[in-house]
């Protein structure tokens, strides 16, 4: 029986498996948006052995890659290979949650400055408060001068009832627990 493992990542993947009943571990070589087909003739056990290797690192069926609601690297098919309509919708689809993703981790930084510099100005005893902070991250081009995309650049606007809301809900967590 035959096993696919789609690539629906922006980078080279290394699968790394082993076979039941073999010692030794395999690897194959993925390339960005590609598939291989797992070396050898397995067994229906074999197959659901390295499926569940992998499983834990979010090896999903490909019918459900690019439908699942966060990040899916690797997906697999039995017995056929995988369309490649399929892997395009994985990696759009994870193009989309890994920005959704940077959003709110810039978000979450910008509102820690915030917090930070409001508690800074509150020990020198100022009395002064911020009304808004506002951070940029930009990325610099590479020292090759190639690259296949346009440069990342964006701006964060945190105002002080965003870093108060922020703060509060974690607050509440924290007491929960």
């Amino acid at each position: 029986m035959d096993l696919y493992i789609g690539n629906s990542t922006k980078q080279r993947q290394q699968f790394c498996y082993r076979v039941p009943e073999e010692t030794g571990l395999r690897v194959q070589d993925i390339e960005i948006g590609t598939q291989v087909k797992i070396s050898g003739d397995l067994s229906t056990q074999q197959i659901d052995a390295i499926i569940q290797q992998h499983r834990a690192y979010g090896l999903v069926p490909a019918a459900e890659a690019g439908k699942v609601k966060g990040f899916t690297g690797l997906c697999y098919s039995v017995g056929r290979p995988i369309q490649s309509a399929t892997l395009e919708l994985a990696i759009d689809a994870n193009q989309r949650v890994l920005e959704a993703r940077g959003k709110k981790l810039r978000e979450e930084a910008a509102i820690a400055v915030s917090n930070g510099m409001e508690q800074t100005l509150g020990e020198m005893g100022t009395g002064a408060n911020l009304r808004e902070v506002e951070m940029s991250a930009v990325e610099e081009e590479p020292k090759g001068g190639y690259r296949d995309d346009a440069p990342f650049g964006e701006g964060v606007r945190v105002t002080r009832e965003d870093a108060r809301t922020t703060s509060q809900r974690r607050n509440r967590r924290g007491k929960s627990r």
